[in-house]
């Protein structure tokens, strides 16, 4: 398993080398692209947002409705606004699913 590499834009600030690491990438294969607001986000409780975990429930679903139930459950698990800014992107080679 390779190392992760830092933050975009501050590799520069360090000695290490870095390799970058390659995955095939098929037809109708999607890749969540999203900031650290979603990951960060936590409950009452303060426990962070699970995202690897609760994004298994909507995988089948279009890009689209993705990001929706993402963004509807990122909502419900702080129980209220969410207190960082946060991006996110499906990315899909090939046709949308179904």
């Amino acid at each position: 398993m390779p190392e992760p590499a830092p933050p975009l834009g501050l590799g520069a600030m360090s000695d290490d080398a870095y390799t970058a690491a390659t995955f095939p990438f098929h037809e109708g294969d999607r890749i969540l692209l999203h900031t650290d607001g979603v990951t960060e986000t936590r409950d009452r409780e303060g426990t962070f947002y699970p995202l690897a975990e609760r994004v298994l429930r909507w995988a089948d679903r279009a890009p689209r409705s993705l990001l929706k139930e993402l963004t509807t459950d990122l909502r419900a698990y702080a129980g209220g606004p969410l207190d960082d800014d946060m991006a996110m992107m499906v990315v899909q080679r090939g046709p949308e699913a179904a």
